[in-house]
């Protein structure tokens, strides 16, 4: 009975080390300043730039500024242009 599981849970700490052995290295859910500036390919400024302006998403705690990847990947994914002439196909057919 002391190896019974529930969904994804591992209820033995046996099992639990052995899963965490195996899956290398934890990824980080929140980023700082200079990791989002990596993530984004861009200066530490310009990252501050879009906090002032409003466009980035971020928390602040202790004096220092936290990012999600999840709103880095939206802010990339809000700047997204459509394919040229799209717009414009769409217009004659209507």
């Amino acid at each position: 009975m002391d190896n019974v599981r529930i969904g994804h849970f591992k209820e033995t700490p046996s099992e639990a080390a052995a899963e965490s052995a195996n899956s290398g290295p934890i990824e980080r859910k929140y980023l700082d300043i200079d990791g989002a500036s990596a993530y984004l390919k861009c200066s530490k400024r310009t990252i501050y730039k879009l906090c002032a302006l409003r466009k980035l998403a971020y928390h602040e705690g202790a004096g220092l500024r936290w990012f999600l990847k999840s709103d880095l990947d939206d802010y990339i994914s809000s700047g997204r242009v459509g394919i040229y002439g799209a717009e414009r196909r769409r217009r004659k057919s209507a």
